[in-house]
């Protein structure tokens, strides 16, 4: 009766099994009735060690960068744009040397030389508010590229959180299924040991074969739930998902 019950996961099991078999078919663009064969180990694709500290790996990110340019640019056009309003005092010095050679003059003064210094003090009288408007302008802008910029950095670190608690989870979720897996290998062994014996029926034995099997596949999705978790984690610092 155990058997019968425990049935229908293990048909759901297979049935998911086979459309994803058949949906990488169609992805790869081979024929359905190909035989796929898949090599390696799932475990080996894991978070490295230095991605569990990201927080100082934020600023790094491409998005956070570009807002955070865009925001030191609009300050100094604001800073433009406000010094413009002011008076600008400017100073200028100049030296000319020029030599000439006159061979019909009995003593050439064939050297001249010269220096010039002056300051210039530039007052706006008049800018029918154009600079002043200009300058709010920028200034408005400066603020919401600072707005976006602090947004945008308290988004990623809200979303470095949430997939760093995804992650933990998911890692202790396959602990887990593994306990369960070797469990449901002890149990099926002791309980091959039993029907050689005589002591367990058939039905039982399936009992326990289809417990490890369901076992299997529990931790074949915890695996697959870690692995998602983890390339949660790297979009979050801005990094390739699909490299470890």
């Amino acid at each position: 009766m155990q058997a019968q019950n425990q049935r229908p996961p293990l048909d759901r099991a297979r049935s998911d099994l086979a459309l994803a078999e058949l949906a990488l078919k169609d992805y790869l663009g081979v024929p359905m009735d190909t035989t796929i064969r898949v090599e390696g180990d799932l475990s080996v694709y894991d978070v490295p060690t230095d991605t569990l500290d990201g927080l100082s790996q934020l600023p790094e990110r491409d998005d956070l960068t570009a807002l955070q340019q865009m925001s030191i640019a609009q300050q100094n056009l604001y800073t433009i744009y406000r010094n413009a309003r002011w008076p600008v005092l400017a100073g200028q010095m100049k030296y000319n040397w020029q030599w000439q050679n006159d061979d019909w003059d009995v003593d050439p003064r064939n050297n001249y030389s010269s220096l010039y210094a002056g300051v210039a003090l530039s007052i706006p009288i008049w800018s029918s508010g154009a600079v002043h408007g200009k300058a709010l302008q920028s200034r408005a802008d400066w603020k919401r590229a600072e707005l976006a910029y602090s947004q945008a950095e308290r988004g990623a670190r809200l979303q470095y959180e949430a997939a760093i608690k995804d992650l933990g989870t998911a890692h202790a979720n396959q602990t887990a299924a593994e306990l369960a897996v070797k469990l449901s290998e002890e149990a099926r062994r002791i309980a091959q040991t039993k029907f050689s014996q005589g002591q367990l029926t058939p039905l039982e034995m399936d009992a326990a074969q289809l417990d490890e099997l369901t076992a299997r596949v529990s931790l074949a999705d915890a695996t697959y739930r870690r692995l998602i978790a983890g390339a949660q984690l790297r979009m979050a610092l801005g990094q390739n998902p699909f490299t470890n």
